[in-house]
């Protein structure tokens, strides 16, 4: 057989599943940039209200074999989403695409018995997208906290409405409030309770889909940190450091 476009390791399935599933759920068809350096995706979410920023160092991989400069592969997210979870703590996973095929094969290969397991899910090779600037904007709050935090209060939030409310009432204070005919919710996250750290230049307010946000805050249990930044009426802005040095960065459109 042909030498393969690309050949990744990763060494553990298990985590490789709470990267990547996460991203899966942002895509029709998940668009795959793999560089000497390493995995990128930088793509604008199916329903353009969110620009995704992914980034994997090849040194995320135990073998990592790139045999052209670049390579774009869109994948179907829906069947990658699947196969993924297949995968368990004591599977390597691999990624092979050969220049050409409408496949890309995922293997999961067990480290105690040897057995390898192969799929073919459907992908196809693309011109490189053309370059994608993110927003020029002056944000003027910062907040550093835990992922789960943010995750547990827009889990509550869509329960009452497809809206949220994110404000800072004070310079000690992010707030987020929904609500519609005779029901509600409001959380307040103070600085040092749960939040790391609160930074307001200026006091701000915006509304966002509380969809978008729940889709944003997926990857919260591969997250070690999470960053959240915005302005009044402004696109909100995520940050997250992820396992094994990938990083996320998420802008969130805002709803006026």
């Amino acid at each position: 057989m042909d030498e393969p476009t690309f050949r990744l390791m990763f060494p553990q399935a298990s985590k490789f599943k709470k990267i990547f599933q996460p991203l899966t759920k942002l895509f029709e068809a998940m668009p795959l940039y793999v560089t000497q350096e390493g995995i990128d995706i930088k793509s604008m979410s199916s329903d353009k209200n969110t620009m995704v920023i992914f980034t994997m160092p090849s040194t995320s991989f135990e073998e990592y074999q790139v045999n052209e400069e670049n390579v774009v592969v869109k994948i179907d997210s829906d069947e990658l989403n699947k196969v993924v979870k297949r995968g368990t703590k004591d599977d390597a996973v691999i990624l092979e695409y050969y220049k050409g095929s409408p496949y890309l094969h995922v293997k999961f290969l067990n480290r105690k018995t040897s057995v390898e397991r192969e799929f073919k899910i459907q992908a196809f090779e693309v011109p490189e997208e053309e370059h994608l600037d993110e927003p020029q904007v002056q944000l003027t709050v910062t907040a550093k906290m835990d992922p789960a935090d943010l995750r547990h209060v827009v889990a509550d939030a869509k329960i009452v409405s497809d809206e949220v409310e994110v404000s800072t009432p004070d310079n000690e204070t992010l707030t987020f409030v929904s609500f519609e005919a005779n029901k509600s919710y409001e959380a307040e996250l103070k600085l040092f309770n749960p939040l790391v750290s609160l930074v307001v230049e200026k006091e701000a307010k915006a509304k966002y889909s509380v969809q978008h946000l729940y889709d944003a805050t997926r990857a919260y249990q591969a997250a070690k940190e999470l960053t959240l930044e915005f302005a009044t009426d402004m696109p909100m802005k995520l940050e997250m450091s992820m396992e094994a040095g990938s990083e996320l960065r998420m802008w969130i459109a805002p709803r006026l």
